[in-house]
């Protein structure tokens, strides 16, 4: 029957030998090495799936703010291009009117009335058109902040995971087992 090193007291001393005490505290220094190669090798191997982990989600986070980038480059561009568009139709139909209203001075009223209505329909429509751009351009902005977000709240999760992860192998370090010989 094996006793504890906190069991072994000066009364032990004087029934069994010195050599006996000896072998069984090299015993428990031995079985004390052992764990604690076992706590380095499992927190060597938690380290290095943290690191993998962190690695991926570093990688995964620089992928996701490329595509942001480029989708939000694609997005101004269709946004440039549709308001270059629209204001191109807008002084063209400008410019038509103001042909059209030199041209028919003598014309009935109505005629310019329904041209007028014209120009204002169109550019109510190309207004609106404008305001539908803008709106999908925000809400996929929202869209990809909301996604930026996340990342950025995965990569502190990680990083406090890695720091807890640091201070348990500090913790485990300092927590060796020092056995203690009666005097």
């Amino acid at each position: 029957m094996e006793r504890k090193a906190s069991e072994v007291g000066s009364d032990d001393i004087s029934g069994e030998s010195i050599e006996a005490l000896m072998s069984r505290l090299k015993s428990m220094v031995e079985q004390n090495g052992k764990f604690y190669k076992k706590n380095v090798e499992c927190i060597s191997s938690l380290m290095s799936q943290i690191k993998s982990m962190y690695d991926e989600l570093k990688s995964e986070h620089e992928k996701n703010s490329q595509s942001l980038v480029e989708l939000l480059q694609q997005s101004f561009g269709e946004c440039e291009n549709s308001v270059g568009n629209a204001t191109v139709k807008f002084h063209e139909l400008n410019k038509k009117f103001c042909e059209d209203k030199a041209s028919h001075q003598q014309a009935p009223l109505q005629a310019l009335d329904d041209i007028f209505s014209k120009f204002e329909e169109e550019k109510e429509r190309l207004f609106m058109q404008y305001e539908q751009i803008r709106k999908k351009e925000k809400s996929m902005i929202s869209a990809i902040a909301d996604k930026v977000a996340k990342l950025d709240k995965s990569l502190k999760i990680q990083k406090e995971i890695e720091e807890e992860s640091k201070l348990l192998v500090q913790t485990l370090c300092l927590c060796q087992w020092t056995p203690r010989i009666p005097p």
